[in-house]
């Protein structure tokens, strides 16, 4: 309606039935107009970038509007009126420039901003307006009669630069179409482009005819400002309507479109605004209950709460198949939590059974290790039984079981070290070998001792390997035994153990189970064994 009113103002103008005050009440409409369009956008286009250029396009054309005013009814003097008409051509140019960038724009995220190379663009289009507003010093855009007194827009005839202008702007308009058909994932898109087309087709008809200067148009819609604005608005409609550049209306539509969804816009005051076909009755006091958390309903349904901006969404969503694999999980989670006491019942067994046979193993190494001198001991004890009163021979047999017992004792800690690959400090082969000499002396048998292994830990391997041939030595040795040197350390990088025995019996027979010892007898045996190293001992 108000585009009615503005445009019999202007029929009564042309009928020469002209007030003033009409003229500007109809730029006034126009420019309201224009301002609520750009309104209208700014709460419609949901991408920032797109929504800066459609705002500096509703700007541009408030401000054509403010020229036209400017230069028909305000200003008298030619050379500003002349000047203000070339201004014309900065909607004319800028205008396309950014629908093109708009059609760059979208698909982008929210905050996307063209790269640098587009801003390119810039550089046609300025220099077209630069020509124009220079054009009293060369006249390659408008040329005027030679012979005219003023130049003025009464008479021009068009330059080569004005048609390369007008290629421009055309070129611009068709790069915005395809590049918008090319981003379009709509189905059946090319159905969508129909109505684009229109107002396209009718923008370049309008502004040949325009140029051709064709009477009928003149009469018609011989305000170009208010008919380009008025059509490259309907461009951008027509692009918004299909859905080409997104905008977050068109709200009836899209639940118009929802099946099987129950979904509802409400105002602040929870009055229902848009709704799904399939949208569920509920009642205000839940809506905002679920404003802090969602509220459950019967068979399995849930209430949920979204604001937005004049508002809040509100939607069903049935739970039912989650509710039901929540006890399902449930139901799983004890019989696991069964499974896993069973699980750990079983496991403690198994470790009570693997610690009694690790314990029965270990025993069964320590019982190997010293069998021979359990077994002596056993034999021993029964002859201190059998000794009676006979104090000297059973002070003998005690001293022999001390040295034995000392033995026992000691071994049973290196067999477990020699078990486990261990390494034992040089100091606890010294406090054995000790322990065994000091025995001895309880024998009446002169003993002695010297460890050096010039290192502070000794393999398992090899500390039992040094006292098993010690503890031999003496007991093959013990029925005549009257002394014993041992010594223990490393000759030209040999680590060897060395024992001199004075006795009456044959310690050949300790090759049996040392076929590397080396035996002499010079009053006394002598016996060598290589512990660790390669080398002569």
């Amino acid at each position: 309606m108000a585009l009615g009113v503005a445009y019999i103002f202007r029929i009564l103008g042309l009928m020469n039935i002209d007030i003033t005050i009409t003229q500007f009440i109809r730029s006034a409409i126009h420019i309201i107009l224009f301002s609520a369009w750009c309104i209208s956008l700014q709460r419609r286009i949901i991408q920032q970038q797109t929504k800066r250029y459609l705002m500096c396009i509703s700007s541009l054309m408030i401000f054509w509007v403010i020229l036209k005013t400017l230069k028909y009814y305000i200003i008298t003097d030619i050379a500003i009126e002349r000047y203000i008409w070339y201004m014309y051509y900065a909607p004319l140019l800028f205008i396309p420039l950014f629908g093109l960038f708009i059609a760059f724009s979208v698909g982008k995220p929210v905050g996307y901003r063209l790269p640098e190379r587009t801003y390119l663009f810039y550089i046609p289009t300025t220099l077209f307006f630069v020509l124009v507003m220079t054009n009293d010093l060369h006249q390659l855009v408008f040329r005027f009669p030679e012979n005219a007194a003023v130049m003025s827009d009464a008479s021009y005839k068009y330059g080569l630069f004005y048609w390369l202008m007008m290629g421009w702007e055309i070129f611009c308009t068709l790069i915005m179409l395809v590049t918008l058909f090319i981003k379009c994932r709509i189905p059946g898109k090319t159905k969508f482009f129909i109505l684009p087309l229109i107002p396209i087709g009718a923008m370049l008809m309008y502004q040949i005819l325009y140029v051709l200067e064709v009477p009928l148009l003149r009469f018609i819609a011989g305000d170009m400002s208010i008919a380009c604005s008025l059509l490259y608005i309907a461009i951008l409609e027509s692009f918004i309507k299909c859905r080409l550049i997104p905008t977050n209306s068109q709200y009836d539509e899209m639940f118009g479109a929802l099946v099987n969804i129950s979904a509802k816009i409400v105002d602040e005051d929870y009055k229902v605004r848009y709704s799904s076909d399939n949208s569920e009755l509920v009642s205000e006091e839940q809506m905002r209950k679920a404003e802090t958390e969602p509220v459950t309903l019967s068979e399995g349904r849930q209430l949920h709460n979204m604001s937005i901006t004049g508002g809040y969404v509100i939607w069903t969503e049935d739970i039912s198949e989650l509710l039901v694999l929540r006890r399902e999980l449930k139901e799983l989670q004890e019989e696991l939590k069964d499974r896993n006491s069973l699980l750990k019942l079983e496991y403690e067994h198994e470790k009570e059974r693997q610690v009694i046979e690790e314990q029965n193993r270990m025993y069964d190494i320590l019982v190997r290790a010293t069998q021979k001198q359990i077994d002596r001991i056993s034999i021993l004890v029964k002859k201190y039984g059998e000794a009676g009163k006979d104090t000297y021979t059973a002070n003998i047999i005690l001293a022999e079981i001390a040295v034995l017992s000392s033995f026992v004792k000691r071994r049973k800690h290196l067999a477990l070290s020699e078990y486990s690959d261990y390494q034992i400090p040089e100091e606890e082969l010294i406090c054995a070998f000790r322990e065994s000499v000091n025995a001895l002396k309880l024998m009446n048998v002169m003993s002695n001792m010297f460890i050096d292994t010039e290192r502070k830990y000794l393999s398992g391997k090899t500390a039992t390997l040094a006292y098993d041939f010690f503890e031999d030595s003496v007991e093959l040795a013990m029925e005549s035994l009257r002394s014993v040197m041992v010594s223990i350390g490393v000759i030209n990088n040999v680590l060897r153990i060395r024992i001199t025995v004075d006795c009456d019996i044959d310690m050949n027979a300790l090759k049996e189970s040392y076929s590397d010892v080396k035996i002499t007898f010079e009053d006394e045996w002598t016996l060598v064994l290589q512990l660790e190293g390669d080398g002569e001992i």
